[in-house]
């Protein structure tokens, strides 16, 4: 099934959660008034930095600035 998924998106089965998982991050991040702290922890970050680390790697901004974004 993998080999299939990869084949069809050229993305693999790890990426893609990753991408889901970091696009929901975003949603609450602009959309509710949950923390930073608090949206880290309930996606299974015990480290906020290493939360922020990969998101701005994904995203290209902080945390900081796309909570912002939502303030607009």
């Amino acid at each position: 099934m993998e080999r299939i998924l990869h084949k069809t998106t050229k993305q693999t089965l790890s990426h893609l959660s990753i991408k889901h998982w970091l696009n929901t991050v975003s949603r609450l991040l602009t959309s509710t008034d949950m923390t930073i702290g608090a949206i880290a922890g309930k996606m299974g970050f015990s480290l906020l930095e290493q939360f922020s680390k990969a998101f701005k790697k994904y995203f290209g901004m902080t945390t900081t600035q796309n909570k912002n974004l939502g303030k607009n």
